[in-house]
């Protein structure tokens, strides 16, 4: 190459490196443009969860039919547990919750009576239905009447849902319905797994670390015409009183609620 053409290229390509980098910048970026999409009006709905909740070992214990020590064996079935409130017999055709039922072999009873094997329904995942319309109200009253409904509808997991371990010694609080001769948890929470060194741990979605418990009571979905709508279970929180009690402390525990009870049937 001769001198004076490496001196006109000297001269060229830093105007050409200014070019490109103009270029560059003026292009499209696509990590921006996929956030200015992702960033979407998102619409809350809550509900507060219905179903009582105590961590307190009296509490517990006043609430449930029986307190049974054993261990769950199988996963026999799943079931709507709504039913059609004309027939029981029938399930809803409207509602679905969704319950599966368990074998759970009872090795001690605690407190009521109970076969030595007894089959358990526990909550597992629920429909929530609903719609979004343009109504408007101001001050509690709609002052303009909806002309646009968007339905929706979502199936989430029970909040206290916690899928049973066939090999963990348990204790359980239970309801007893005599109708279905099925137990269903009374209380949330409701089971106490018996460690193999007599230590015993409560068991509960209310006891995860804060982030566990925000993902396990949140639902993100769509309606019918693509709005994003975020799901929320509203309940309340528990203190942990019961783990790392040695299994004879909780026996003489539940002791004395047995002789208070007893006092307090001969008091009536």
């Amino acid at each position: 190459m001769s001198k004076k053409l490496m001196k006109k290229w000297k001269l060229i390509l830093p105007l050409l490196l200014l070019l490109l980098a103009v270029t560059i910048f003026l292009l499209p970026q696509p990590g921006k443009e996929e956030g200015l999409v992702a960033q979407e009006d998102v619409m809350s709905i809550s509900r507060r969860s219905d179903y009582p909740v105590s961590g307190e070992l009296q509490d517990m214990y006043a609430i449930a039919d029986v307190v049974l020590l054993g261990q769950y064996l199988e996963f026999e079935e799943a079931w709507n547990m709504a039913r059609n409130p004309e027939n029981p017999t029938e399930e809803s055709k409207t509602d679905y919750f969704e319950g599966h039922i368990y074998s759970f072999a009872v090795e001690q009873v605690l407190k009521g009576q109970a076969e030595d094997e007894i089959r358990i329904n526990i909550p597992y995942k629920r429909r929530f239905s609903g719609e979004l319309d343009n109504a408007v109200v101001e001050n509690g009253l709609i002052v303009q009447e909806a002309t646009k409904f968007d339905p929706f509808s979502v199936d989430y997991l029970w909040e206290f849902y916690m899928e049973p371990k066939p090999e963990e010694s348990c204790i359980l609080f239970l309801s007893y319905n005599a109708e279905e001769d099925r137990y269903f948890p009374a209380i949330e929470p409701y089971m106490i797994v018996c460690k193999e060194d007599g230590l015993l741990e409560l068991r509960s979605n209310l006891l995860l670390p804060e982030e566990e418990q925000q993902q396990r009571f949140q639902t993100e979905f769509r309606t019918e015409g693509g709005k994003p709508l975020l799901f929320e279970i509203n309940t309340s929180s528990i203190e942990d009183t019961i783990s790392g009690m040695h299994m004879e402390e909780f026996l003489l525990e539940l002791e004395g609620l047995t002789e208070n009870e007893a006092e307090q049937i001969v008091d009536d």
